[in-house]
């Protein structure tokens, strides 16, 4: 169960991430 979550807050964290710097490059 712990790995699951530990992977799914990762997993999150790197698709804010990426949408992030996606929505900085589509302002520029």
């Amino acid at each position: 169960m712990l790995p699951l979550l530990i992977y799914f807050l990762s997993s999150q964290e790197a698709i804010q991430i990426h949408l992030g710097r996606k929505f900085k490059l589509g302002l520029t």
